[in-house]
């Protein structure tokens, strides 16, 4: 549908405002997708803020499922905005609850903008159908429109009423870059709320030179108020609790996204109006992602990729992550995606950047909800992703689901593994890589630190987890098969334990800093340890509510 453009060298800059409603953006990118059909014009980037980790890891995926899309973390509003708007020559600003519902060009703003030096920009939520203000709750009457061709109409907007008189917006309008730069540059904002408040405060500004807007007769896009995620307003909104950032990012969980081509030919009485969320089940996103790193494992591979096709949980996608292997990784790993075609298993090839690094560049291209790491010469017993699963789900406060072990190979015991006991994990690690956890742990903490280059990287990402307040538990049953030989990382990593636990105590200097004090007085450390990671917990619950 989109035209294709050069993306270095863009007319129009796209800039999607979100935050912590990555379901509702999706809704808003899938729009303008399916309705806009020269968006290829422009450069479209997502200027994101995510409250938390949770909210942080949706994000992530979402930029996996709109590649075209530009996604920028927020790092200080005003110069971010500036840096995205500043290379064009026009800026559409659209919000995350935006919704696109009938054919749209962005040439047909531009060309206005270009033609007609008296319009100021080109809303595409205002037309003759927009006769109620829904911030408001009253009538509005339309202003005297004439026609501009195509489908196009302008008005005189000074002095016009409500949504009609709001010239300089964010949610789905067309300006001049050179207009609004300047003003961009110089006020005072720090979010789009106060954005669009100080640009509204402004508009006077453009009252003698620039007083028409256009727009379309009829509108092609609004506003859809389902919830609120910022204090600075207490602007109208739905106030039901499933249509809550925290209820829809449980949906966008589950693989659940808003069916937008049911709102197409929508006719809007206003800018804002408060539909019905009709979802629709994406069959390509699967709950758990399981990442598999490969490097010189070819002979072994075949093992964990079939234990996990056997699982009794069968919502699942596998990453084989060939490691810059110099064997047959990357070969024997397209046999088994080919051999078992129609399941979700996708090959990663990389230079290689160690176990740490391996895991991460699978897991940034995952799209599973919880993620379980396994190594290429290990397996998991059937039942492995089911148990760990059921946990999670069921008990919401435990980030980490964790079982026995049953090694094989050259011992055949069963591991018996305690009890998940952050007072002890900094000093023992006490469960396995191979557990099951929520995105948002991963995002947390950072990801598995390449600096642990001779090992240990799984005990410190549990402890960079712990530190942020995450608690895990112990599943008794021995469902990770531990392959034991000669010549593994594990007995490497043995060999060089106190040059990684001092590296673990540098990463995670808060945690370590108190073991160095209080061994001598384990009891006042154990209290210590479990204050802290009360208040950790408090803080997160703290920014989930």
């Amino acid at each position: 549908m989109a035209v294709a453009t050069d993306p270095s060298d863009p007319r129009i800059s796209c800039i999607v405002f979100s935050k912590d409603r990555p379901l509702q953006l999706d809704a808003t990118l899938a729009s303008l997708d399916l309705n806009v059909g020269d968006l290829g014009l422009a450069r479209i980037s997502v200027l994101y803020a995510a409250s938390t980790p949770f909210f942080a890891a949706q994000y992530r995926i979402l930029g996996l499922d709109h590649p075209s899309v530009e996604f920028h973390r927020e790092r200080d509003f005003k110069p971010d905005l500036v840096e995205l708007v500043a290379a064009s020559q026009f800026v559409l600003f659209v919000v995350d609850d935006t919704i696109f519902v009938a054919d749209a060009l962005l040439s047909a703003g531009t060309s206005i903008l270009e033609s007609d030096s008296s319009c100021v920009g080109f809303s595409y939520r205002l037309g003759r159908n927009t006769t109620y203000c829904y911030s408001m709750d009253k009538p509005q009457r339309l202003p005297a429109f004439e026609s501009a061709g195509q489908g196009i109409v302008t008005f005189d907007w000074p002095g016009t009423d409500y949504d009609f008189g709001y010239p300089i917006e964010v949610s789905s309008s067309l300006y001049r870059t050179a207009d609004l730069l300047p003003l961009l540059e110089s006020l005072p904002y720090r979010n789009p709320n106060t954005l669009e408040d100080v640009l509204a405060a402004r508009a006077g500004d453009f009252r003698a030179r620039r007083p028409h807007l256009a727009c379309y007769e009829q509108s092609v896009a609004l506003s859809v108020p389902a919830n609120l995620v910022q204090a600075a307003w207490v602007n109208r909104t739905s106030a039901r609790p499933e249509l809550s950032p925290a209820s829809l990012a449980g949906e966008f969980s589950r693989g659940r996204r808003l069916d937008v081509a049911h709102y197409r030919g929508h006719v809007a009485r206003a800018a804002h109006e408060e539909l019905p969320f009709v979802f629709m089940q994406r069959a390509d996103i699967p709950a758990i992602s399981v990442v598999i790193p490969c490097y010189n494992q070819a002979e072994l591979l075949a093992d964990a990729v079939e234990s996990v096709v056997a699982q009794t949980f069968t919502d699942w996608e596998v990453l084989i992550v060939d490691d810059g292997s110099p064997d047959r990784t990357g070969e024997v790993a397209e046999e088994l995606a080919a051999r078992h075609f129609g399941l979700r298993i996708q090959v990663v090839r990389q230079a290689n950047a160690g176990l740490a690094g391996a895991r991460n560049a699978g897991i940034e291209r995952s799209r599973g909800a919880y993620v379980l790491p396994l190594d290429a010469d290990d397996r998991i017993a059937p039942t492995m992703l089911e148990r760990t699963f059921r946990l999670l789900e069921e008990q919401p406060g435990i980030a980490i689901a964790y079982t026995d072990l049953q090694r094989f190979g050259d011992d055949e015991r069963v591991v018996r593994v305690r009890e998940f006991n952050p007072t002890v994990l900094p000093e023992v690690n006490h469960f396995s890589y191979c557990s099951l956890y929520r995105r948002e742990v991963w995002e947390a903490v950072g990801g598995y630190n390449p600096n642990m280059v001779h090992g240990y990287e799984d005990w410190d990402f549990w402890v960079g987890a712990m530190e942020h307040g995450y608690r895990a538990r112990r599943i008794p049953e021995p469902l990770v098969e531990y392959r034991v030989r000669s010549g593994t990382m594990y007995a490497h990593a043995l060999a060089h334990d106190s040059e990684l636990r001092r590296q673990m105590s540098r990463n995670h200097p808060a945690v370590y800093r108190w073991d160095r004090r209080l061994r001598r007085w384990p009891f006042v450390k154990a209290m210590a340890l479990k204050t802290r990671i009360g208040m950790a917990l408090a803080a997160r619950r703290r920014r989930k509510t």
